[in-house]
């Protein structure tokens, strides 16, 4: 057996049969990545570019989704949100459960009167009520069918329930209720969440591109008992090893995809703006030229 702590990087000792043909993937030093960091994180051989300006594309979840939505609209693409009335990605829409039950209501699986996150029948997006009809979830319904990429940005697994119907609410209410309870979500909890999403979306269509990603905005506050700091990183694992194994179960998809960016974000050195939370113009930057060499057709 060999000591793998006593194998220097720059010799190889041993059996060289027990080496892959690639050879050992090494972890990077600081100098290596400020070289080209995109070489030690992306997967090239894994991923042939799919995405041109042609392409219908959703994003869901957190404001990084936003940002994802924002890089596209300035290279022309086209961004199916726009012509969406329901906004699909901002604060309300952090964690897998919202997100699954999204879906479920575009699929009619459930009311519109048993979601949480509107108010009666509307919800606000960027100051304009939005009625959750049935006319308005057909044509959604019906952009979801003909969309040719799907992205899914998911931050956190905090939540907040119902007791009454056991689903999601948006947000905490701003007063304090007895119809309501906080919940972490279990890794079990997130996967099947995950597994829900992926097998909803195959259901209403079969042939577009699904890719998932851990946002790389950190958690602003926790409602739990543990640190924020402790709470965020335990987010991270939890969602990154939940979708991974929903990549493994569904293997044989080659349209089902990866994407690393909070891996991206977490090896560069000084990342986020003095306030610890938003990406640097740099980091923005680094994350857009990850989704150019991996997705886009030039």
């Amino acid at each position: 057996m060999i000591a793998w702590e006593n194998i220097r990087r720059d010799e190889i000792v041993g059996d060289k049969a027990i080496f892959n043909k690639e050879g050992i993937k090494w972890f990077p030093s600081k100098n290596e990545i400020r070289e080209d960091i995109y070489k030690y994180i992306l997967d090239y051989k894994k991923c042939i570019p799919f995405i041109s300006p042609e392409k219908n594309i959703i994003a869901f979840g957190d404001c990084f989704a936003q940002h994802i939505v924002k890089f596209f609209i300035d290279k022309g693409y086209a961004i199916n949100n726009q012509n969406i009335r329901l906004y699909f990605y901002g604060s309300q829409f952090l964690n897998t459960l919202s997100i699954k039950e999204q879906i479920e209501w575009v699929m009619g699986k459930i009311n519109a009167d048993e979601i949480n996150w509107m108010r009666g029948t509307s919800i606000k997006a960027k100051s304009k009520a939005v009625v959750l009809s049935e006319e308005e979830r057909i044509k959604i319904k019906k952009d979801f069918e003909k969309c040719d990429v799907f992205v899914f940005s998911v931050g956190l697994i905090e939540a907040w329930i119902n007791k009454e119907n056991q689903r999601s609410l948006w947000r905490k209410s701003l007063k304090d209720s007895d119809g309501e309870f906080f919940k972490v979500l279990s890794f079990g909890e997130n996967k099947n969440n995950i597994d829900a999403i992926y097998s909803y979306i195959r259901e209403i269509n079969k042939r577009c591109d699904i890719i998932f990603a851990v946002s790389p905005i950190p958690q602003n506050a926790t409602f739990s008992e543990k640190s924020v700091i402790t709470s965020h990183y335990l987010a991270k694992s939890v969602l990154s090893t939940a979708i991974d194994e929903i990549l493994q179960k569904y293997d044989r998809d080659e349209n089902l995809h990866y994407f690393p960016s909070y891996e991206l974000i977490m090896s560069l050195e000084n990342p986020y703006n003095d306030d610890n939370r938003h990406l640097t113009e740099k980091s923005m930057s680094i994350i857009y030229g990850a989704i150019e060499k991996l997705y886009m057709i030039k």
